[in-house]
């Protein structure tokens, strides 16, 4: 019968290093780049801040979709998000727009609002 093994004996974990998928930079905690999808959903890989940025911008323009009265409408699987790392989505373009509309009129109101107590102090 076999010894029953203890929690406090460990081997020691093997160390790997990560580099940059896209330049091959060693990554550090103070250089690592975290990429969202518009999903919010983590892309896959390692990639440090500079290429990050690149791969966001890439990202970004391979899931634009059109710019509606100054918004941008971002598009994956067939489904509408009215900005960037956005928890929601629509799933016809018709029902973003009219989102964005109805976000659009609520800022103005609150505009209005803001420059009638303005008016009054």
């Amino acid at each position: 019968m076999e010894a029953p093994r203890s929690a406090f004996v460990t081997k020691r974990p093997s160390i790997r290093i990560l580099a940059c998928v896209k330049c091959g930079v060693k990554i550090t905690v103070e250089n690592i780049g975290r990429i969202s999808d518009v999903d919010g959903l983590t892309v896959n890989g390692a990639h440090c801040k500079p290429c990050a940025r690149e791969v966001v911008q890439e990202l970004k323009e391979g899931r634009f979709y059109e710019n509606y009265r100054g918004k941008v409408i971002y598009c994956k699987d067939d489904k509408f998000f009215p900005e960037w790392f956005c928890l929601f989505y629509f799933r016809t373009v018709e029902h973003c727009r009219a989102f964005i509309d109805a976000k659009l009129k609520e800022l103005e109101g609150l505009q209005e609002t803001l420059e009638y107590w303005e008016e009054k102090k």
